[in-house]
């Protein structure tokens, strides 16, 4: 009978597990194909993705420098598991490879954390908690951003807890010696693990405590002390850790901030108390309550990536929307599990249902409120614009050397030269610290004008420079040589040094001599635009070239709204800003002739007669321009102004 029994509940127990096997490989389908889909329609906005895209694909190719860095990337991170996955690599060489591990690390370690809860759970409750943690808000939130080998330790974090619980100390070793490569500040677990050793009961008791410690510490000494200075040293970089400024509020050096760490608790606690911090808190542990902070003793081995995260004085580790959370969810999941198991084991059954449909609720409650922020991320995405990016990225040669702007850099990863455009307005390298910043030479320039880094760095970033200084390094880099266009629609742009096309955009102190019908509409008395030319549609692009003459020196930045108009109804509206960022009306000089062309791409279109249709904007006031139009019987009037039509046969 006992045997039957046993039977019984292996054979539930092989079916449950197969049950959450089968929810993490749904997950991690659901995941890659979304993700790829999110590559492909270039909603990769920042350049993460693309600096260890390219560091693995030089790394494969015998080399350690990365040019998006400009220096060796393990000046940066002590990221030596890029060595172990470079086999990986070579056969799969793609960016996507990368999405992939991360994707796997997340699901992998959902349902080793099944597996860890399910002798304390049951496979029920040890189920419904893996998928709360394959879809909390903090875990979605890192899978939607860019990729950082940070992201790989969550599966080893699973595996070292689930080792270290069933006491099998070689597979434990072996985790903590992966781990040590992950990154520097994942080594600083293990030393947890093995100060917690010295209060468990087990066997082998200081093999436990030393080991981890040794591993960790030794990892951590070698990285921070040794490696990473020399070859910062080596490559001539102004400090020998990049990262140190961060924590000025503890120290300026190891030492001191050490020294601050264990004699001055009450300033520590100061800090963590900020309200940055509790908002943090609010956010990360926020869906599960209180649930964690019954099982401290669990917490505990994530504390130092807690005070890492909570000491920074960087905005991005006080907040769940970037990938830093990604190896501090483990911990309160894995206490989260504890806590429950300490209930089930003290109060009623009842009552320890209701806790546990009172977590599921609030979990579901908070996916909900972050459904809003998801959805404004994914609408980023895709666009009518994205067969001509893709058309404009393979346009670009291989072996050439690129500058772009960062929703082109994780496509154009796989060369030796990428330079990201946003150092060139910010006039500095974060990694290298040069300033001013001197871009090498390159041969083609991908440039989406309306890259929403450059305009928040406008608008909202005065340590870059003033507004002026800002477009004045773009014009600089657009003026120094003589680009051409390969290829361009609406704002975004191909540029080839030397090449045989159309100019983005020419400057004279002479009137340039184009057989046009005059227009003379002046905006706001400080411009002029002269005329305006219409080519023919191709490819459904309507090229249109401005005409313009500055009045005065402008001190605004102006936009037109360029308007599609059939039966008074607005088929299109397109804006932009007048002179794109290397000349806008802001560095117009009085005198200035500006001659500039732009491709406006158009919708399908049924056939008839559409009016064109301009109308001004003072970006920089916030209000409409005032029009006043030339005194002619057929002058237009109002702040729109019809320049053109368009027949569709």
């Amino acid at each position: 009978m006992e045997q039957k029994n046993n039977q019984s509940n292996a054979a539930k127990n092989y079916r449950a597990n197969s049950f959450a096997l089968f929810i993490c490989i749904a997950v991690f389908l659901f995941w890659a194909s979304f993700l790829t889909f999110k590559y492909y329609h270039f909603g990769y906005y920042d350049w993460d993705l693309a600096m260890y895209a390219q560091a693995m694909w030089n790394l494969a190719h015998g080399s350690l420098d990365v040019s998006l860095f400009g220096t060796n990337f393990l000046t940066n991170h002590a990221e030596y598991i890029s060595f172990l996955l470079v086999p990986l690599f070579l056969i799969f060489q793609h960016p996507l490879t990368l999405i992939a591990l991360k994707i796997f690390s997340v699901t992998a370690g959902g349902y080793i954390f099944y597996r860890i809860a399910q002798p304390l759970l049951g496979c029920r409750v040890s189920c419904l908690l893996m998928v709360l943690y394959l879809f909390y808000p903090a875990n979605i939130y890192m899978l939607l951003y860019e990729f950082h080998f940070e992201n790989l330790a969550v599966v080893f974090i699973f595996l070292l807890y689930f080792f270290y619980r069933n006491e099998r100390f070689m597979a434990f070793t072996v985790t903590t010696l992966t781990m040590a490569l992950i990154k520097e500040n994942i080594t600083l677990i293990p030393i947890m693990c093995g100060i917690y050793s010295i209060f468990a009961k087990r066997k082998n008791k200081w093999g436990w405590v030393v080991i981890p410690i040794l591993i960790g510490g030794g990892s951590f000494y070698l990285s921070q002390f040794l490696i990473t200075p020399y070859l910062r040293m080596q490559t001539h970089l102004p400090n020998l850790n990049q990262y140190l400024g961060q924590y000025t509020a503890l120290g300026t050096t190891p030492q001191t901030i050490a020294q601050t760490m264990f004699f001055k608790p009450h300033h520590v606690i100061s800090l963590i108390a900020a309200d940055k911090n509790l908002f943090y808190f609010q956010q990360l542990f926020g869906p599960l309550f209180v649930l964690p902070l019954f099982s401290p003793q669990i917490l505990f081995l994530g504390l130092p990536i807690f005070l890492q995260h909570v000491l920074s004085a960087s905005m991005q580790t006080h907040t769940i929307y970037y990938h830093y959370t990604a190896t501090v969810v483990p911990f309160i999941f894995l206490a989260t599990a504890h806590s429950f198991y300490f209930f089930k084991k003290r109060i009623r059954p009842w009552s320890y249902r209701f806790t546990i449909l009172l977590s599921l609720t609030i979990c579901l409650f908070s996916i909900i409120q972050h459904r809003d922020n998801f959805l404004v991320r994914m609408s980023l995405w895709a666009d009518e614009l994205d067969p001509f990016r893709w058309q404009m990225a393979k346009t670009i040669p291989a072996p050439a050397a690129a500058v772009a702007t960062f929703d082109f850099l994780a496509e154009l990863s796989q060369r030796p030269r990428l330079y990201s455009l946003h150092n060139v307005w910010r006039n500095n390298n974060p990694f290298t610290g040069e300033n001013p910043y001197q871009l090498p030479d390159v041969q083609y320039a991908l440039i989406d004008w309306k890259d929403p880094w450059l305009w928040s760095d406008l608008k909202f970033s005065p340590e870059f420079g003033t507004t002026k200084e800002i477009l004045s390094r773009l014009k600089k880099f657009y003026f120094q040589h003589t680009w051409s266009v390969v290829s361009a629609a609406n704002d975004m742009t191909l540029l080839q040094k030397g090449g045989g096309g159309p100019r983005l955009l020419e400057i004279s102190r002479r009137p340039f001599k184009e057989k046009n019908d005059v227009i003379n509409l002046r905006i706001d008395k400080n411009f002029i635009l002269s005329s305006c030319k219409l080519g023919h549609i191709y490819n459904s692009l309507l090229p249109i070239t401005f005409f313009w003459r500055a009045m005065k020196n402008t001190d605004d930045i102006y936009f037109v709204s360029i308007k599609l108009v059939k039966d008074g109804t607005i088929i299109l509206n397109a804006k932009r800003n007048i002179g794109y960022p290397v000349y806008a009306t802001l560095l117009w000089q009085k005198g200035d002739y500006i001659k500039e062309n732009y491709w406006l791409l158009l919708p399908r279109l049924a056939p008839g007669h559409y009016s064109l249709q301009l109308s001004f904007i003072n970006y920089t006031g916030g209000k409409v321009a005032e029009l006043v139009y030339p005194r002619a019987p057929s002058a237009q009037t109002g702040n729109t102004f019809q320049v053109g039509t368009l027949t569709i046969p």
